[in-house]
């Protein structure tokens, strides 16, 4: 059983209203115990309508086998601890049936009419106003007068609304950015235009969901409810120890706690993963989603170590070792034998490659042997090697500073290579290492004057996991009893 801490707490009233962005801090009013309010939970059974269930199945269907959802009632009214489900499915009292529908117009006082334009492919923000019957004047005066310019990117697919007074004089725009987010154009007291970002509130569940490895991470988690966007979340979560493609074995497990977000009654996303805790080969991995007093949101152990180390494992998501690290290796085209001083990463053309860690590019040019090739320089003389490279990221030179993650280029086959496929280097002071088995630095730990703080929540967390994997459990053995009994 895991031994240390899981998360989390999301807010139970969380309502699905239009509210102004500001500097408000919305994973504060999410996640209320990451601030150290740790009141001491007392019971409440809340059963769900049945008139909320008849109006949203999705939530209805979260009480399975692979997904059990309970909430435990704090002392503080907006905060919610997940614990072990009762013999119902028990939700916290979100009336999602009050939630005002998400496309609903925006106040407007003047308005008297809205229509509604699709951007097409090759849309320009004047080609829009002309089909709109808006003269370019009025669209200077937006331009003029609205100094945050993101408002006139358009995207295929994306609806604005204009909307006109009885007079037919258009009063106010509005683009709909994502189920979440609308932003306004409109006239002020001083008869500017301005730009109000709106944003719809989702209501926020914590859901849990386990299972074990029988043929991948992917296909396995997909059958324990995970959407490709968690899947992918937990791979990256623990590639800093595990490779995906390499490590993995039947048997391995995994449980994961994270937020579903519904709105208007329809389950709309998944929200971040809070904790999780992957079992690979015996070894247990862990870990908790944790707010610091800088407001900074990483992932560390229960013991408060970082998750992440200085580098990622791999450099390309899910793709298998063509062939290893070796210093006797025959070369493949040259057919004689020289040193192979990386290893090579099959994958399709075109597939993205990320910087394994923090730095700045110091080589990116074309190589006979390497063809298209990218240097970046870490620190502690630490340099990495990316090699037969489709093509580089656009905007990407030498000089560029690059974080850990970042597409740096795409897979090909350029240079001598026999196919598409990555040459991955990791040197040390310019002695080649092998980027499977090398140590890697590991990153910054919780801050010290914090640790403290985040001990308690670690302390209280970890029996919160266990608990949820228990019921899971029994739920399980349930199920089963009922069917040998049938």
């Amino acid at each position: 059983m895991l031994a240390g801490a899981l998360l989390l707490s999301p807010s139970e009233t969380a309502e699905a209203n239009r509210i102004s962005v500001g500097p408000a801090d919305a994973s504060t009013r999410l996640y209320p115990m990451l601030d150290g309010r740790m009141s001491a939970p007392r019971e409440v059974a809340l059963t769900v309508p049945q008139a909320l269930m008849s109006a949203s199945p999705m939530l209805a269907s979260n009480y399975s086998v692979d997904s059990v959802l309970h909430h435990r009632r704090s002392a503080s009214e907006d905060d919610f601890i997940d614990t072990v489900p009762g013999p119902e499915a028990i939700l916290s009292p979100v009336d999602i049936l009050e939630t005002p529908e998400s496309q609903a117009e925006p106040i407007v006082a003047n308005a008297a009419e809205w229509r509604s334009f699709k951007v097409q492919s090759g849309d320009s923000m004047s080609r829009i106003f002309d089909r709109a019957g808006v003269d370019g004047k009025t669209l200077k005066r937006l331009l003029d007068n609205v100094s945050n310019k993101e408002w006139t990117r358009l995207y295929p697919g994306e609806e604005l609304d204009f909307a006109f007074d009885a007079d037919n004089n258009f009063v106010a725009l509005q683009l709909r950015r994502s189920k979440l987010e609308t932003w306004l154009i409109k006239e002020d007291v001083h008869e500017r235009f301005a730009l109000e970002k709106i944003v719809v509130e989702p209501d926020s569940m914590v859901t849990y969901a386990e299972g074990k490895i029988k043929t991948s991470l992917f296909l396995d988690g997909k059958a324990a409810g995970l959407s490709d966007k968690l899947i992918m979340e937990l791979a990256n979560l623990f590639g800093w120890d595990v490779d995906f493609v390499l490590d993995i074995r039947k048997g391995d497990s995994f449980r994961v706690m994270y937020e579903k977000q519904f709105l208007d009654g329809k389950h709309i996303a998944d929200g971040p993963i809070l904790a999780a805790e992957f079992v690979n080969q015996g070894k247990s991995y862990a870990a908790v989603r944790y707010k610091s007093a800088t407001g900074q949101v990483d992932y560390y152990t229960p013991e408060g170590a970082s998750v992440k180390k200085a580098f990622l494992r791999s450099p390309v998501d899910f793709a298998r070792i063509s062939s290893p690290f070796n210093l006797q290796r025959r070369h493949p085209i040259l057919h004689k034998i020289r040193a192979h001083n990386g290893t090579d990463y099959a994958a399709a053309r075109g597939t993205p490659i990320k910087a394994t860690g923090d730095g700045r590019v110091v080589v990116l040019e074309k190589q006979r042997g390497y063809g298209n090739v990218v240097v970046v320089q870490h620190g502690s003389g630490i340099t990495t090697l990316y090699a037969h490279m489709n093509n580089f990221r656009k905007g990407i030179r030498i000089g560029s500073k690059v974080r850990q993650g970042d597409v740096i280029g795409y897979v090909g086959s350029t240079g001598l290579a026999t196919g598409p496929h990555l040459h991955f280097e990791f040197r040390v002071n310019g002695a080649p290492k092998n980027p499977v088995t090398v140590a890697l630095p590991v990153a910054r730990p919780v801050p010290k004057k914090e640790r403290p703080q985040f001990a308690n929540i670690a302390t209280t967390l970890v029996s919160q996991l266990n608990r949820e994997a228990n019921a899971h459990q029994l739920v399980m053995n349930n199920g089963k009893d009922s069917q040998s009994d049938l």
